[in-house]
């Protein structure tokens, strides 16, 4: 039965190095001319004034990276908003859990 197994095994791990942390500078223009689109619908844990304030506070950190941000805080009207000023390079959709 043994001679019957090859000797050789090969393993495969995928995806490396994103286990890796990376320090990035906020205050270094890391985005810069990138068009994000960030959404922060409400839902049953996350009321519509604090979803408005995630939202605010995404974009400026974003912002100040040198990120063109569009924010929407529903999820009814982003599509209607991305069709007006064309597609975004990156799209940041923030929701909520209970832990």
């Amino acid at each position: 039965m043994g001679s019957l197994l090859p000797g050789c095994v090969t393993t495969y791990q995928p995806l490396v190095s994103l286990q890796r942390p990376v320090a990035i500078d906020r205050r270094l223009p890391n985005f810069k001319g990138l068009r994000m689109s960030v959404r922060c619908p409400p839902d049953d844990n996350l009321e519509p004034a604090d979803a408005v304030v995630l939202c605010r506070n995404v974009e400026s950190l974003f912002a100040q990276q040198g990120a063109v941000v569009d924010v929407s805080t529903s999820a009814g009207r982003a599509g209607d908003r991305e069709a007006a000023q064309g597609k975004p390079d990156l799209i940041v959709e923030l929701g909520s859990r209970v832990l």
